[in-house]
């Protein structure tokens, strides 16, 4: 099963369904805009700090436990896939 990157949950449920913008979150989260821009697409990973900051912010979206779970499914896989193997 194709795990997703955290990044684009976040694109497709703040950006998209909550109609805010990279700017406007990079203000709540208290990141700059290029560091939102390369995680909504996929090119920076959830850290600690900023899964603390998406769950003290949009609570409804879940813990910074789940994102940091979310984030490791999805290195995990990307490890696999270059190993050659699939996960089982």
């Amino acid at each position: 099963m194709e795990q997703e990157h955290p990044g684009a949950i976040i694109r497709r449920q703040l950006l998209d369904d909550c109609d805010l913008s990279q700017a406007q979150l990079a203000d709540r989260l208290g990141y700059g805009k290029q560091a939102i821009c390369l995680l909504v697409n996929g090119k920076k990973s959830i850290t600690p700090r900023m899964a603390l900051a998406l769950e003290r912010e949009f609570p409804q979206l879940g813990e910074a436990e789940l994102w940091l779970s979310i984030q490791a499914a999805y290195d995990l896989q990307e490890e696999l896939e270059k190993q050659g193997r699939d996960k089982a």
